[in-house]
């Protein structure tokens, strides 16, 4: 199982989607700050599992999904 994770890890090390798993964290933290610091841990967990969450795994499928179907149309 790891040769796998590794060649996948090779393949996605220049992508956008490895800079989108430090990316989204962090504009939760800020978005929460910034709405109501007073309320700053539970506007954190909601605004991550209502919003963030979802869009970070769907644009991470995706853009798996385009670079996958771009080297090899699935066909290892």
């Amino acid at each position: 199982m790891i040769p796998y994770l590794r060649s996948e890890r090779l393949k996605l090390k220049r992508t956008f989607s490895t800079k989108l798993f430090f990316l989204v964290p962090i504009a939760n933290v800020a978005f929460s700050l910034l709405m109501n610091p007073m309320y700053f841990v539970s506007n954190t967990i909601n605004w991550w599992s209502i919003l963030f969450l979802p869009l970070m795994l769907a644009l991470w499928a995706s853009l798996t999904h385009q670079k996958e179907q771009l080297a090899s149309h699935y066909q290892g």
